[in-house]
Parts: structure tokens; C-alpha cells; sequence
């Protein structure tokens, strides 16, 4: 989406805040998001991974930023400023107040091109990366300089789309922006933290989008206590919407993330049941659309999380070692499955 000469990426909605003079950067739009589950009717509107990119031969840059929440848990909104593919700065926000951030460019002049032209990214782009919060912008003040959106050769042509639980929906260090840094690629992050339930109305959403070369499908862990053959069935819709709408495009299925609900973890001997049985149904889901020619390929989430450190005390979500972790496993297996473009 491009406004007033700036690119906001992984935003399908600038929602008016007025209080803030401001809009949302929400990640999906709240016609969809009505419609789905009640959490997701707000995670939605979340901003993680949404990015404000543009380019300016300004000196000193105004950036006026604000950020509220719908959660009742202690969050410190943050953004990270990147230009191109290196990191600039990090900036906290203060929740229901307009935060002032000033940017001054980095001088590579004396660098060499071919170092900062990394990882599909020209250097020239600013990226102001946002977490978790709604974040709302309130303004750019190049004080006179020209502004413009990325040029398509400045940014990564390849983009995969990502859509899973809290665990993809994981913010600017989580193992999707990793995995995207390691690729070169844009990420245009869905995530729903608790909130994937996988309806059809997000089938249809994911298939509508046209921009995206790849899928990442990350499904199970939020509904784990739903009806089997229920999960099977919006498996199933997912799959064949995505893929009668976007027949070449490859599309990864991630089985669940292993976990204290695996019986791996547990001492119970009937444990892990449900992990396992939507396991199975992945798995299934998979084999049957592989065999209908459908460019779809399988990633074991025990691949991923190989190892159990990677995660918190929860034994559910990864710590930060854990998303790197993972993010360059995630990369190692998409190499191979996505046609990339070489950096």
C-alpha cells in the first residue's frame, strides 16, 4: 500500500485514529476481521512485522509515532529502523502517546556497493519495522527533502506470505523477519497470535492476495481442542482455495512446533494425543494435495525446533535464541523449495 509517497508493507488498512491525528497500520482489514474469531477481531489490527518504507536524500528525518493495545498484558511497543538490509536504530514507543523519533543517515560513502547492496535490499531504503502493537502513524517531516516509495528494484522480488499462531505472529527479532534477513526476501507476516483458527473467511483472504510467491501455512497449535474432523475440514478449505487460486505458487506446510502438548514432553502415557492426531491430519492433508499436482511441500516442525532449549519455561513459545534458531532452519529448508532469486 503506498500513501503520500510513502510504502506501508504487510498493511492492507490505514484505520483514522483521530485521537492521535494518526492512522493504524493494521494487518487486516476490519471487514475480514469481523468476521473471524474474537481474538482475531484485534490481533488483527495489530502492526507486527508492518514496515513504512521509503527513500529521501534528507539529512534529518521527523518521524511522529504513537501505539495503543487491546491486551490487558505488559507490552513496550518498539520499533527498528533498518536501512536496507542493516540495522539503525531501535526506538521504544510509549502506549496511548505521540513518540517523536529523529533519523539521521548513515554515511557509507565510504563503503563499497557491492557490501551494502545485500540481501535484496538497497541501502538507500529506510524501514521502520513495528511490534505487536497497534502502531499508529502520525506523521513524516523530511523538512523540505523529496520522499518517495521504493523503486521495485530497491526491494527483495521475492515475497513469501506467512500465516500461523502466536509463534509466526513472533515480532522484529522472531524466526520469520530472520528467516526473510537470511533469504533476502520480503515477509509479509499473518500471524495470529492465538487466533489462528484457520476459518475459510482467512482461506479466501490469503487466496485473494495476489503479491506473494510463496506460502508458509503454519496451522493446529490454537485449536488443538477442536473437533478433528472439523480441523480437517478448514485444512482442507485452506489448501483448495489457496491452490485453485494460485496454481504454480510453491506452498510449505509447517506440521506443529513441537511442544509440552507433544507426548515427547509429557509423563502422562496417554499424553499428546491431539498434537498428534492434527499431526496425522497435516500430514494427510498434504499427502493428498501433493498427489492432486499441487506444488505444496511438507516441513516437519520437529525440524525447525530441533531442540528443546529453543524454547521458554511455557515449553511453547521460543525464547530469542529459539526464533534464530529457527529462522535459519526455516531458510535452510525454503532454499529448496522456493525458487529464489540469487544475492
Amino acid at each position: 500500500m503506498i500513501e503520500n509517497n510513502i510504502e506501508f508493507f504487510n498493511v492492507t488498512e490505514l484505520e483514522e485514529i483521530k485521537a492521535f491525528s494518526g492512522v493504524i497500520l493494521s494487518r487486516l482489514p476490519a471487514n475480514l476481521r469481523h468476521k473471524l474469531n474474537p481474538r482475531a477481531r484485534f490481533i488483527g489490527r495489530n502492526s507486527t512485522c508492518a514496515e513504512i518504507r521509503f527513500v529521501s536524500d534528507a539529512p534529518y528525518i521527523s518521524l511522529r509515532l504513537a501505539a495503543t493495545t487491546n491486551e490487558q498484558v505488559p507490552v513496550i511497543p518498539e520499533v527498528k529502523v533498518m536501512r536496507g538490509s542493516f540495522e539503525h536504530s531501535r526506538h521504544q514507543l510509549h502506549l496511548n502517546t505521540v513518540t517523536t523519533i529523529h533519523l539521521i543517515p548513515p554515511d557509507f560513502s565510504h563503503i563499497q556497493p557491492n557490501v551494502l547492496n545485500t540481501r535484496g535490499f538497497s541501502p538507500e531504503v529506510w524501514r521502520i519495522v513495528c511490534s505487536s502493537p497497534s502502531v499508529i502513524f502520525c506523521g513524516l517531516d523530511t523538512f523540505g527533502h523529496a520522499v518517495r516509495p521504493p523503486h521495485k528494484e530497491e526491494v527483495p522480488a521475492f515475497t513469501c506470505l506467512c500465516y500461523g499462531s502466536s509463534i509466526t505472529n513472533s515480532n522484529i527479532d522472531g524466526w520469520p523477519m530472520v528467516m526473510g534477513q537470511k533469504l533476502g526476501i520480503n515477509v509479509l507476516n499473518l500471524g495470529l497470535a492465538g487466533a489462528c483458527h484457520v476459518e475459510p473467511e482467512m482461506a479466501e483472504h490469503i487466496a485473494s492476495i495476489q503479491d506473494w510467491n510463496g506460502l508458509l501455512l503454519e496451522m493446529g497449535i490454537n485449536i488443538l481442542g477442536m473437533n478433528p474432523d472439523e480441523f480437517a475440514r478448514r485444512v482442507d478449505y485452506m489448501l483448495k482455495t489457496v491452490t485453485t487460486a494460485h496454481p504454480s505458487k510453491p506452498i510449505a506446510m509447517i506440521t506443529i512446533f513441537p511442544s509440552s502438548c507433544r507426548d515427547y514432553f509429557q509423563l502422562k502415557e496417554d499424553g499428546g494425543k491431539e498434537d498428534k492426531k492434527f499431526t496425522e491430519i497435516l500430514r494427510s492433508a498434504f499427502a493428498e494435495y501433493r498427489a492432486k499436482g499441487a506444488n505444496i511441500h511438507l516441513i516437519e516442525g520437529s525440524e525447525i525446533v530441533d531442540d528443546p532449549s529453543c524454547l521458554s519455561t511455557d515449553l511453547l513459545h521460543p525464547r530469542c535464541f529459539g526464533h534464530a534458531v529457527m529462522g535459519l532452519n526455516m531458510a535452510q529448508k525454503l532454499s529448496s523449495i522456493f525458487p529464489l532469486p540469487k544475492h
